[in-house]
C-alpha cells in the first residue's frame, strides 16, 4: 500500500484552469483515498501496549496531529489509514484516533540511583564500569550489576521504583518521555537475578513499563510486581503484590494474566505455567522488638506451603535501603552484621515452584553493644570447694569497665548480694556457701552500657577440709580426713611444700589411707583432693606439715627407735 502525502491548501475560489494546473495534486488525492479502508473493513489491528489513542478535539487535524505528535510530521497518512479518517483535516470531534506509540515523537530519560548497599556496579552503554553510587545516573543501555550482598533501588524517569536485588543483573533497555501525550514508557532486561517494581499511578497519561527475560516479557501498568531469571535454569517467574500483569512467552504464543496475590513461572522452553496463588507469610507477631546479641535469631512459625523462607532487613520501611538478606529451608533465621539501630523485618514464604509471597513486616531494635564479656570461670554450673568463687571473664574491645551483679535468684529480681562497677576481669568474690547467679554488663569511657550477658550458675562448696595428724604405727601412717558419701579421694605426701619432692600418691575409695613409714623421719607435707560422684574435681586441700621421728636399723635390718626414752624394734 502506498503512503499518502501531504496535500497543500488549495486558494479559495481556484478555478478549472487552476484546478488543470494541479491535476497531479487531484490525482494523489485520488490514490490516497483509494488505499483507505472501505466501510465495513476492519481496521488494522495492534496490541493496546503499542497505541496511544488521542481524542480529537476542535479544530484537530491529521496534519495538526502529525506536527503536534509524531517524531516525523509527514507519517500522518499511517494515521488517517489506521482510523479509516476520510477528510485528513475533518475529524469528528470526540473519536478516538489510535496512534502507533512508535510512531510518537519522544525524549529519553535517565534514571537516577538512590540507594545502594553492598557491591554493585554500574556499566553504561559508552564509557567505562563504574562502582555504583547515590546519585548517578542510568542512562538507557546502560546496565546494573549487584554482588552477592548489593542492593540497589533506582527512580526511573516516571517516579516509578525499581529495587535490584542481590546477585541481579539488569540492563535499562528503554526509558522514554513522550512529551505531549504526557507518558512515559520503560524497556527493562532482567539477565539473572531478581527485580522489585512499583510502577508509578500516573494522570493524565498512559504509563507502559515493561520488563523481559530470556524466556518472557511481563507487561504492566501502575503494579506492584516481581520478576526473576535464573540464568542457570533458564527459567524466570513473576509474582504480583497489587495490580495485574500481562505474562507474555518469547518464544510460543503462552501467555497469562497475573492478578494481585498470582505468580507464575516459564520454563526452559519458555512455557507459561498458569497463575498460582502465592503461599501466605509467616506470622510475625511473637517475634522479640529488642534484640540485644550481635546475632539476631528469628523463630519463625512454620507454613505448610513453604519450603522456604527469604528474611530482608532494612534501614527504611520501604525497602529501598536493604542491609542484609537470608534465604533458609528451616523457619530459623539468623542474621548477621547490622550495627546497633531501629531496623525493618520482612519475610515472606516460598513455595515448592520457588514463587515468592507477599511480605509480612515487623520493626525491631538491635542493641547489642557494647558486647557483654565472655565469661571464663567458674564453667556453667560449676561447683567450687572454697571461701569465694573465682570469678573471672574475657575483655571485649569497646569495654572500659564491667558492672557485675550477684544473685542468689536467676531472676535478679528482689535484694542482691552484689551490684558493682570493677575494672579487671577477675574478680574473687567472698560469700556463703550455696548455689549462686551472676552476670556481666559492659561498660563503655562514657559510662554506657551495653546489654547483660548470659546469666551464669556456679555452686559454692564448703572448702576441703584438711589433713588431720596421721596415726603412726611401727611400719605405716594412718590418714583418715572429713569427706561427703561417694567420693573418692587422692592422698599425697612429698618432702617439700611444693610436692616435688619424694612425692607418694596414693588413690582411695574411702577417706582413709595409709602410706609407708618413712625410715628418716623429718618434715614432711600432706594434701588431699576429693572427686565428687558427678565427677567434679575439687581442689586440694591445704598442705599440711608433720614431722615424724626417725629410726637406725640395727644388722637385721630393725629399726631401732627411741620413744618415750626406750628402744623400740620394727620394720621401717
Amino acid at each position: 500500500m502506498m503512503p499518502c502525502t501531504p496535500l497543500p491548501d488549495l486558494p479559495p475560489h481556484a478555478d478549472s484552469h487552476t484546478a488543470a494546473a494541479r491535476f497531479p495534486w487531484v490525482l494523489a488525492l485520488a490514490l490516497c483515498l483509494s488505499a483507505l479502508p472501505q466501510p465495513g473493513a476492519s481496521a488494522p489491528a495492534l496490541p493496546p501496549a503499542e497505541v496511544y489513542t488521542h481524542v480529537a478535539q476542535p479544530g484537530d487535524t491529521l496534519i495538526g496531529l502529525g506536527e503536534r505528535l509524531l517524531s516525523q510530521p509527514a507519517d500522518w497518512p499511517q494515521l488517517q489509514r489506521l482510523n479509516r479518517i476520510a477528510d485528513p483535516r475533518r475529524i469528528p470531534v470526540g473519536q478516538a484516533v489510535r496512534i502507533p506509540v512508535a510512531l510518537l515523537r519522544h525524549v529519553p530519560r535517565d534514571a537516577e540511583v538512590i540507594t545502594v548497599s553492598g557491591q554493585a556496579r554500574l556499566k553504561p552503554a559508552a564509557g567505562a564500569e563504574q562502582v555504583a553510587q547515590v546519585g548517578m545516573r542510568w542512562a538507557p543501555g546502560g546496565q546494573i550489576q549487584t554482588g552477592p550482598d548489593g542492593f540497589v533501588t533506582v527512580k526511573l524517569a516516571d517516579g516509578s521504583l525499581l529495587r535490584i536485588q542481590s546477585s541481579t543483573k539488569v540492563n535499562l533497555q528503554q526509558s522514554r518521555h513522550y512529551e505531549a501525550p504526557g507518558f512515559f514508557s520503560n524497556l527493562l532486561q532482567v539477565i539473572q537475578g531478581r527485580i522489585e517494581a512499583a510502577v508509578a499511578h500516573l494522570t493524565g497519561g498512559e504509563p507502559r513499563f515493561q520488563v523481559r527475560t530470556p524466556q518472557a516479557t511481563v507487561g504492566v501498568r501502575g503494579t506492584d510486581f516481581r520478576v526473576a531469571a535464573d540464568a542457570t535454569e533458564q527459567t524466570s517467574q513473576s509474582e504480583v503484590l497489587t495490580g495485574r500483569v500481562a505474562l507474555r512467552s518469547e518464544r510460543r504464543t503462552d501467555q497469562a494474566e497475573l492478578s494481585a496475590g498470582q505468580g507464575a513461572r516459564v520454563d526452559a522452553q519458555a512455557r507459561v505455567s498458569p497463575p498460582t496463588p502465592l503461599p501466605q507469610p509467616p506470622a510475625l507477631d511473637a517475634l522479640p522488638t529488642l534484640h540485644e546479641r550481635p546475632l539476631v535469631r528469628l523463630n519463625l512459625p512454620p507454613q505448610s506451603a513453604a519450603t522456604r523462607y527469604r528474611a530482608q532487613v532494612a534501614a527504611d520501611a520501604q525497602f529501598q535501603d536493604v542491609r542484609a538478606e537470608v534465604v533458609s529451608s528451616a523457619p530459623e533465621l539468623r542474621i548477621a552484621g547490622l550495627p546497633d539501630g531501629l531496623w525493618h523485618l520482612r519475610v515472606r514464604s516460598i513455595d515448592g515452584q520457588g514463587l515468592e509471597g507477599p511480605d509480612a513486616t515487623r520493626t525491631f531494635t538491635l542493641a547489642a553493644r557494647p558486647e557483654p564479656p565472655q565469661p571464663m570461670a567458674p564453667a556453667p554450673g560449676a561447683k567450687h570447694r572454697g571461701l569465694s568463687l573465682p570469678l573471672r571473664w574475657a575483655q571485649p574491645d569497646e569495654a572500659a569497665a564491667f558492672r557485675l551483679q550477684v544473685s542468689t535468684r536467676a531472676d535478679f529480681q528482689g535484694p542482691l548480694q552484689l551490684d558493682q562497677r570493677v575494672t579487671t576481669t577477675q574478680h574473687p568474690l567472698p560469700l556463703p556457701q550455696g548455689t549462686w547467679h551472676w552476670r556481666l554488663a559492659s561498660l563503655t569511657g562514657a559510662g554506657r552500657q551495653g546489654p547483660w550477658g548470659d546469666t551464669q550458675t556456679a555452686h559454692l562448696l564448703p572448702p576441703p577440709a584438711d589433713v588431720p595428724a596421721p596415726t603412726l604405727s611401727e611400719t605405716h601412717l594412718s590418714f583418715r580426713w572429713p569427706a561427703e558419701a561417694g567420693q573418692t579421694h587422692l592422698l599425697q605426701m612429698a618432702r617439700d611444700r611444693d610436692f616435688q619432692q619424694q612425692l607418694t600418691s596414693v588413690h582411695v575409695a574411702k577417706a582413709e589411707a595409709e602410706l609407708p613409714r618413712p625410715p628418716e623421719g623429718g618434715t614432711w607435707w600432706v594434701r588431699v583432693q576429693s572427686t565428687d560422684p558427678d565427677g567434679y574435681v575439687g581442689p586440694f586441700s591445704s598442705p599440711q606439715k608433720i614431722t615424724l621421728p626417725g629410726c637406725t636399723a640395727d644388722r637385721e635390718g630393725q629399726c631401732l627407735r627411741a620413744m618415750d626414752g626406750s628402744v623400740v624394734r620394727g620394720r621401717p
